[in-house]
């Protein structure tokens, strides 16, 4: 009883460290309408310190979950969606990499209702690591003023006359990226080849639902499967 009670205490701490990326999602408009894109940027910064902490907690204390791994993959997305729309409101070339990561969501949607693996592609994955490098380089230029003066005289014009070309240089790399992921999704969420019919099968009960979310070990064995296909039976 004691070690359940200490592994859902565990299980508690992960999934509220990154639920801050949700609360974060909805604030950060406010914070840049009120504050502008320098404080906006320094909340950016620390909210996303949390996406490192969180998964590192949960392999460490043994705490992996699907609704851990539902929530982050949730979080991450509105958080980075957030993210992108602020700084396409302030410079526009980063509406195209918003564009492409709401398509990639739509094609991942797509696959999902058809029962098809859902997980991220190693492509996917190092997209999504350099979606966030990109994001949190672009708030860093947008802080500029906070340390700019900061800077020796020559270093600080270099950095204000290749500012802008930086974030273009960013945008570009990342859009290529994720052109890549998307048409690598796209084939796998368009083809027609189903893993497991779904007809005739039930939604799991509401008890082995709570195990399946939030057992450790049942995600380690079952965590390369279809969502869908885990939860019908």
């Amino acid at each position: 009883m004691k070690d359940s009670k200490i592994y859902y205490l565990k299980l508690i701490i992960v999934n509220l460290l990154t639920s801050v990326r949700l609360i974060g999602s909805v604030i950060l408009p406010f914070i840049y309408y009120y504050k502008g894109p320098v404080v906006v940027s320094i909340w950016v910064l620390v909210i996303f310190s949390t996406d490192a902490i969180d998964g590192r907690l949960a392999r460490h204390w043994k705490v992996e979950t699907f609704f851990g791994s539902l929530l982050d993959g949730m979080c991450d997305k509105l958080f980075s969606i957030v993210s992108l729309s602020i700084l396409s409101y302030i410079r526009v070339i980063m509406i195209v990499p918003l564009l492409l990561e709401l398509a990639i969501i739509v094609v991942n949607t797509i696959a999902y209702r058809d029962n098809k693996n859902v997980q991220s592609s190693k492509l996917g994955k190092r997209k999504t690591v350099l979606l966030a490098a990109t994001i949190i380089l672009s708030f860093v230029l947008l802080a500029s003023p906070l340390y700019i003066d900061l800077l020796p005289v020559t270093l600080r014009g270099i950095f204000v006359t290749y500012d802008s070309i930086t974030l273009y240089v960013l945008a570009g790399i990342i859009i290529g990226m994720q052109l890549l992921v998307l048409s690598d999704y796209s084939k796998k969420a368009f083809s027609k080849e189903y893993i497991k019919e779904l007809r005739g099968k039930e939604f799991v009960s509401a008890k082995e639902l709570k195990f399946y979310l939030f057992d450790h070990k049942f995600y380690l064995n079952h965590k390369d499967k279809p969502i869908r296909e885990i939860l019908y039976k």
